[in-house]
């Protein structure tokens, strides 16, 4: 399909452009602020008091380094349920000495927030929700730099509303900076793409990339990818020449990118050093989660998350830390089947993709049934076909560009490319694990802007009555659509879990808001019809409180649900004796 008339070549003009960012910051910025209002000071609020969480864990190792201990040389490591496959002193010999349970960036600016502030947690999230807005801006410049302004508007105002997004940076979760992060470095890196420099201009440029990829890494694990993607897609920039003057270009700007990937490190780099854990060790999850989900009988070939079980016990033992024994005994496990291995990586691979969002820590749907707004918020299952279809079409005229040497369809034909690098990047690293939602965020950059792409080529085709285009982008939204549809399992349908009630009315109970818990119990026992257990569980901690009356009325509930209940009728028998001699 042609795409003439579809993306100006030059750059839109800076005014235009600092309406739209200052636009489409506003927006994102009252969205995020309206549904915290929304949750602020109950439950939903308060999500990281579940002690399973990693809010909880995050909290955990902030309050250690705020405590004095900046360096941690025996970081936090959460006992969870999940994990009682094995004692708690087999998990520390697994995760080895003084590694960080997950990346510690995030923890260290929570403890920093605890300086700033008597309400630390409420600057957190305040300033999260800020940078979410940023987010928008970030995704607005880097659809301008691929495909122009138009483009860059619509996957802006995209990510501005879009609900899987924010209701996670109204919590304590990483996933909200890391992703402004992200998106910041793949605009960074599109706009090095496209300008060119002599040689200290480029030496300063990659090295000041390699210095934010640095920081990121501290921030999240997935730093890593990054880094790959950034050397691979800058050596071959400034190779192309064919020349020796060409492939000194490239020696140059990675030499430059890895020292300043380097200093960018430098404070975790010096951390591990003083207290004896491997220089460039981020997290010590990163095993285990691969043992997990890639052992041959793992649940639906590791795209479930279900405890580990005996095999991941054996493979943990035997690796004692070394990824490649740690290799050798996930093999071990499919018996020389190759073709299991295959079916595996590619439930992992489809579950990326997969139409809902996969509840952990916190649950979208549980969110969304308490938030009108976040109600009404577009989600993964409309971005997925409109992004797929429009980075199909711009990869395809980019590679059609840069063969031909005329760039007259794309503005950045190098940067549409990488962003396509890093999303299929991401995404082959989230195969080898279980994606959840949250972990999905981080291929949505591409598939934003391609969105924003599709929406505005189609528009000028159907203007231009072209209609042959219309239907070749219509007819790839729509096979994106069929096949996250089959791919999508039939047990992820039913989108919640039992124990966000239990967690939300637990949390309300400890905030003092009673009727609030007896209404979470009331709408758990509505979806789970008979299910008893949470007004079981609020029962008792009403009479420790001495709130007769809400202690009668949960075992009251009970007893409509499940008439024959031994418990139900001891509690009220309890309950009405207290009442009696209280009176």
């Amino acid at each position: 399909m042609s795409l003439r008339s579809t993306t100006p070549r030059e750059s839109p003009p800076r005014r235009r452009l600092l309406i739209a960012a200052c636009a489409v910051f506003a927006l994102a910025l009252g969205l995020r602020f309206a549904f915290w209002s929304q949750v602020r000071g109950g439950a939903l609020d308060e999500w990281h008091r579940y002690d399973q969480s990693d809010m909880a864990t995050y909290l955990a190792q902030a309050d250690q380094f705020a405590s004095g201990d900046w360096l941690a040389s025996e970081p936090v490591h959460p006992y969870h349920g999940w994990q009682t496959v094995a004692p708690p002193e087999k998990w520390l010999a697994w995760y080895g000495p003084h590694v960080f349970h997950q990346a510690p960036g995030y923890a260290y600016l929570l403890a920093f927030a605890r300086s700033l502030s008597d309400e630390p947690l409420e600057l957190a999230k305040a300033v999260q929700l800020v940078l979410g807005a940023c987010t928008a801006v970030f995704a607005l410049l880097l659809g301008a730099e691929l495909f122009g302004l138009a483009a860059g508007v619509i996957a802006g105002v995209w990510v501005a509303g879009y609900g899987p997004l924010y209701y996670l940076e109204a919590q304590l979760l990483r996933e909200g900076p890391a992703l402004c992060a992200l998106f910041a470095l793949a605009w960074l890196l599109a706009c090095e793409l496209r300008i060119e420099r002599g040689g200290l201009g480029r030496a300063l440029a990659c090295g000041l990339l390699g210095v934010a990829i640095g920081l990121f890494h501290v921030l999240h694990e997935m730093g890593t990818v990054v880094l790959v993607v950034a050397a691979l897609v800058l050596g071959l920039h400034h190779a192309r020449a064919r020349l020796r003057a060409g492939r000194a270009a490239a020696v140059q700007a990675l030499a430059a990118l890895a020292v300043g990937y380097v200093v960018g490190f430098a404070p975790l780099l010096a951390r591990n050093l003083a207290v004896g854990a491997p220089p460039f060790s981020v997290s010590c999850r990163t095993l285990i989660n691969f043992a997990e989900a890639n052992e041959a009988n793992a649940a639906e070939g590791g795209a479930t998350f279900i405890a580990p079980g005996p095999a991941v016990v054996k493979i943990l033992d035997e690796a004692d830390g070394s990824f490649l024994r740690m290799l050798g005994g996930v093999w071990a496990t499919y018996d020389g089947d190759v073709a299991k291995l295959v079916g595996n990586w590619w439930l992992r691979w489809s579950a990326v993709w997969k139409r809902f969002e996969e509840p952990d820590n916190t649950s979208f749907y549980f969110y969304r049934e308490y938030s009108a707004l976040l109600a009404s918020s577009p989600t993964f299952a409309w971005l997925f076909p409109l992004g797929v279809a429009g980075l199909l079409v711009a990869a395809w005229a980019a590679w059609r560009a840069l063969r031909s040497g005329e760039h007259a369809a794309l503005a950045n034909p190098r940067g549409v490319l990488a962003a396509c690098a890093l999303l299929l990047a991401v995404a082959g690293a989230l195969s080898f694990v279980h994606t959840v939602a949250r972990f999905r965020l981080y291929v949505t950059p591409a598939l934003f802007v391609g969105a924003g792409f599709a929406l505005v080529s189609t528009w000028h085709a159907m203007r231009e009555r072209r209609f042959g285009a219309v239907g070749a982008l219509v007819g790839l939204a729509v096979l994106a659509a069929l096949y996250q549809g089959s791919i999508t399992r039939e047990t992820e349908r039913d989108r919640f879990r039992p124990v966000d009630w239990y967690v939300a009315a637990s949390v309300s109970q400890t905030l003092g808001q009673h009727e609030r818990a007896l209404a979470f119990a009331d709408d758990s026992a509505k979806r789970y019809t008979g299910d008893v257990n949470l007004y079981l569980v609020l029962g008792p901690t009403f009479e420790s409180a001495k709130r007769w009356s809400e202690a009668r009325a949960c075992y009251e509930r009970a007893l409509a649900a499940l008439p024959q209940s031994p418990d139900a009728r001891r509690g009220l028998a309890r309950v009405q004796a207290a009442l009696g001699g209280a009176k």
